[in-house]
């Protein structure tokens, strides 16, 4: 048995900012089989009287693994499990998608161990558990009672998960019908909502549930009643559903459970349910306008408006806090500030305000004093909320009006490279919606720039309202760091004259520098044999490299890189390489990893990880960390050496001789400095193998290269007027 290390805190990685299921929740159903082949049906289980407990976990992530480790779930099952008292059942879970069973006995990089050995439970690669269960970070545990209710919990120690089973509620008296839950609509609607209401029944008696009268009342007046009849032990469940029902008023609906069995109900307090369903505000005025005031997360929110048929008229914010696989660059960045957005509604009919919070407090009040309100022209509230958890949905209309009839937002455009040598030429892309009633016919699109207007652009097509196309301009030319903006003069021959979104702006840098003294730092991260980097020049020769040579250049996100390959990092590995440069002209930093999620901090207790480009004396030339995806690319421009303080004040060279060298080597100095200089050798992938200071004025300097392996090296002589390379053949 594993022992027990109670772990006090813990990293939750998130992928999805969709709401985990609250306490209370009606655990959905599953048939799995685990690694041995055995099907387990959830339900069957809870029939049965016993508690569920299910640890979903990932392969790659840490904590689970630690938690996994800790054997607090091997002694809960040991204890109380099929081999025990039989009271419960726990189930390991491996719930992402892009993992499998080798990851599961450990066999690939990027698992953390073997999850299978000494585990006694049942193990299940089942990844659509995530939908079902609404997953948004690992790990995640839940106590199911045979209520059939999920207790979502933290990693515990055993004895306080069993404490929490043995408090799942126990059948009483013998012939108890409950609601355990209502399915079917409530709140706000608008106009008019047709629906037919159900309920789960569930016996919660000891006898068997073989009748109960269920009816429907709408505002106390008897609508329906069923006479249900079936065979439920204690803890089991069905469906119990009315014919269809449509409201057009402000109400209340009611479900009642009477006669249970034949008999009255010994516990009559969980036998009706009791929801009020109103028509939603509604406006004449088409030119509403969204309040938004953030708090101090203003990255985690992002809000849309919806028509009736679930098309996205407008749009703000961290687009990924919704939609995982979308872009996060229009996120908000300011903590507290207040906007207004004008919204104006392209035709009278139904429409959804949907605001969404990574984090789970809504904009308020842990994180600050935020709050959103849609409000008319002359002050109506259409929709207003501040502490909403995940999401807050509402809903209004718009009537007797003829909305906005030419309107365009500019919704995305294609990001430029971060970065470029000398100039970069690329046509925009965009992609426009149509967010009034009429057809858009024609549209004029502005190109600009910080100090230059690059174009002008004309569309002609037919895009219908609610849709979008993407256009691509004509091709323009930078040759300095700008940033290019795409703006919508007009439409339909007329200005747009709705301001939001009538533009997007795309940013990109001349990263240049007359440093020729680089140097390589990088940290790497808990996987640190996936990275690899190469400097190379604009020929694509490799200057330098470093990481794990397996990788290589084309390595990212193939998954195949193993800890003990050669040349590899280590897990949180800090290394520097000096990398003299030549001279003027262009050079790219690249930076690869092999698992497709960039250089990450996975744990406590590690550095954060980067790679850096730096000069001593002016700093940071480049870098990268956080997930990158596969690779990432910099693109960095040496001035001409006349323009740098690190030019030559004088003609220097070096050579070596003899070369190829074998046991030593002469380093030829032509008119040496007056002060000691470094000498550094590197190997063909980067590493520095040996280094020698050489004594001022000194015209040669001889060094052994006994030890080294026969092949290339280069070596650079580092001065404070000039640095100099040359390269050497080691051979015997």
């Amino acid at each position: 048995m594993k022992k027990i290390i109670l772990l006090c805190t813990f990293v939750l990685f998130c992928w999805s900012a969709q709401a985990q299921l609250d306490d209370g929740t009606i655990a959905p159903d599953f048939v799995a089989t685990d690694l041995q082949g055995n099907t387990w049906h959830l339900y069957d289980i809870l029939n049965q009287g016993k508690s569920v407990v299910i640890d979903i976990s990932a392969t790659w992530c840490g904590p689970c693994w630690n938690y996994h480790q800790s054997g607090a779930l091997e002694e809960l099952y040991a204890a109380y499990g099929p081999n025990g008292t039989n009271e419960l059942m726990v189930f390991l879970i491996e719930g992402d998608p892009a993992t499998g069973i080798n990851d599961l006995y450990g066999t690939t990089s990027g698992s953390q161990g073997n999850w299978v050995e000494g585990t006694p439970y049942p193990i299940m690669d089942f990844a659509s558990i995530n939908n079902l269960y609404q997953i948004n970070y690992f790990p995640t545990l839940y106590v199911i009672c045979p209520d059939k209710l999920t207790r979502l919990i933290e990693q515990s120690s055993p004895e306080d998960i069993h404490a929490l089973t043995s408090a799942c509620p126990a059948p009483v008296g013998n012939n108890n019908a409950a609601i355990l839950k209502y399915q079917g609509f409530s709140g706000d609607f608008c106009n008019t909502v047709k629906f037919p209401p159900a309920i789960y029944l569930q016996n919660m008696g000891t006898d068997t549930l073989r009748s109960a009268e269920v009816s429907f009342l709408l505002d106390n007046a008897l609508v329906q009643t069923i006479p249900w009849t079936g065979n439920l032990p204690s803890y089991a469940t069905e469906l119990v559903a009315f014919d269809t029902i449509t409201i057009q008023n402000d109400a209340q609906i009611a479900i009642v459970i009477g006669k249970v069995n034949g008999v009255t109900d010994d516990v009559p307090s969980d036998n009706a349910i009791i929801l009020p369903v109103s028509v939603a505000p509604s406006t004449n005025a088409a030119d509403i306008t969204l309040e938004l005031k953030m708090d101090n997360a203003p990255g985690s929110i992002y809000w849309e408006i919806t028509d009736d048929e679930g098309h996205v008229v407008y749009y703000g914010g961290n687009r990924q806090v919704k939609y995982p696989n979308e872009s996060s660059e229009d996120r908000y960045q300011t903590n507290g500030a207040l906007y207004n957005f004008p919204v104006p509604l392209p035709s009278s009919r139904c429409y959804n305000f949907g605001i969404y919070d990574l984090i789970g407090n809504g904009l308020c009040c842990s994180d600050g004093n935020g709050y959103y309100k849609l409000k008319t022209p002359d002050g109506q509230v259409l929709a207003q909320g501040a502490l909403f958890g995940y999401e807050d949905i509402k809903p209004f209309g718009l009537n007797n009006s003829a909305g906005t009839a030419n309107n365009a937002s500019l919704t995305y455009m294609v990001p430029l490279p971060s970065d470029f040598c000398k100039s970069y030429r690329f046509a925009p892309k965009v992609k426009v919606l149509n967010t009034g009633n009429n057809p858009i016919t024609s549209l004029k699109l502005k190109v600009t720039g910080n100090t230059t207007d690059y174009d002008v652009y004309t569309w002609n097509g037919n895009l219908q309202p609610y849709n979008a196309v993407n256009i691509t301009l004509d091709s323009i030319t930078l040759t300095s760091t700008d940033n290019v903006v795409v703006s919508i003069l007009a439409l339909n021959g007329q200005a747009d004259i709705q301001p939001f979104k009538n533009s997007i702006t795309r940013s990109s840098t001349r990263r240049a520098t007359t440093a020729v003294n680089w140097v390589v730092d990088i940290t790497t991260d808990a996987l640190g044999h996936e990275t690899y980097w190469q400097l190379s020049d604009a020929s694509n020769t490799i200057l330098y490299s470093g990481g794990n040579p397996l990788v290589g250049p084309g390595g990212g996100g193939l998954g195949l890189a193993d800890p003990s390959d050669p040349g590899a990092y280590n897990n949180g590995q800090h290394s520097v390489v000096q990398a003299p440069m030549p001279g003027a002209g262009c050079y790219k930093l690249l930076v690869v990893d092999d698992g497709g999620n960039g250089i990450n901090l996975f744990g406590f207790g590690q550095p954060t990880p980067f790679v850096r480009l730096r000069n001593p004396q002016v700093g940071i030339i480049a870098g990268v960390t956080g997930n990158f995806g596969s690779n990432f690319l910099s693109n960095i421009e040496i001035l001409g050496t006349s323009a740098t303080a690190e030019a030559p004040q004088d003609n220097r060279s070096i050579s070596l001789s003899p070369n190829p060298a074998s046991a030593v080597c002469e380093l030829l100095i032509s008119n040496p400095e007056p002060a000691s200089q470094r000498l550094l050798v590197f190997n063909i992938i980067g590493e520095k193998v040996v280094e020698y200071v050489v004594p001022p004025y000194a015209p040669s300097f001889d060094f052994s290269v006994a030890a080294l392996p026969n092949g290339l090296y280069q070596v650079h002589l580092l001065g404070n007027s000039q640095n100099m390379t040359a390269k050497l053949m080691v051979q015997r």
